[in-house]
């Protein structure tokens, strides 16, 4: 009994030794990715154990992300006033937001087109997008899933989900099955009015002139007022015309009235 007692004594007093030679103090960052150690030697010529860093760091937790080699090469180095990165998380990867992906033209911006002759065109405005039935308008590119990441005391830090979509669908439009696409309902033309999608299968305007441009629409066309001499009015339905024309060009596969 004496001798294990006295074993005992011997053993916490190579303890108290060894830790007199040398402290290790650590620090962890806020975002817990990152733990620092310094080491203050108390000896001098002291030789820090290798062993007894990394089980200080498991006595303090830091268990995951260790950097084992620089470790050692700090300590072989007697680098000791040197702050040293000894464990390294792993950042999470946030997921990706949805996108909303139109298959038109959402500009209102009109482009004109040059003529053969190098003048510009300003009867062919294109501000007319047609569309038939079933047509796909706009379609939703999903949210991606991230990858959780993992701090230094071995824990998830989750990731943060992308933001989700969806689709303002108006007139004469439907969503498909998978959720994934906007269609067109009829044939008609399509535009984007304040955020919602519409498709009109009927194209009213007050008269045809500089404004509007030529009309090419795969619908009915009603005209409140007149159409302009030198420009056209095309229409794969019928034609109404409440004004006067003077000199256009009429084009209809169904009636003009």
């Amino acid at each position: 009994m004496n001798q294990h007692n006295e074993l005992h004594k011997d053993t916490e007093k190579s303890e108290e030794k060894k830790a007199l030679k040398y402290e290790i103090n650590h620090l962890v960052s806020a975002n817990k990715l990152k733990a620092y150690i310094r080491i203050e030697v108390k000896e001098k010529g002291a030789e820090v154990n290798f062993e007894d860093v990394l089980q200080y760091l498991k006595d303090n937790g830091i268990v995951y992300g260790i950097r084992e080699n620089e470790i050692k090469d700090y300590c072989k180095n007697n680098e000791y006033s040197k702050e040293l990165v000894v464990s390294c998380g792993k950042d999470p990867v946030n997921g990706k937001d949805a996108q909303l992906i139109y298959n038109f033209n959402i500009s209102k911006e009109i482009k004109f087109k040059e003529k053969e002759d190098g003048t510009i065109d300003f009867k062919n405005l294109n501000n007319i997008v047609n569309v038939e039935k079933n047509d796909v308008l706009c379609s939703i590119i999903p949210a991606e899933e991230g990858v959780d990441g993992i701090d230094v005391y071995g824990e998830t830090i989750d990731y943060k989900k992308g933001k989700t979509v969806q689709f303002n669908g108006g007139s004469n439009t439907y969503i498909s099955e998978d959720g994934l696409k906007l269609l067109a309902a009829s044939n008609g033309s399509v535009e984007l009015l304040n955020g919602v999608v519409n498709v009109e299968n009927v194209y009213e305007v007050n008269n045809v002139d500089n404004e509007t441009g030529n009309i090419d629409f795969i619908g009915n066309v009603i005209i409140k007022g007149d159409v302009k001499a030198g420009f056209s009015v095309v229409s794969q339905g019928d034609i109404l015309i409440k004004g006067m024309v003077e000199g256009a060009y009429i084009k209809s596969q169904g009636n003009v009235t």
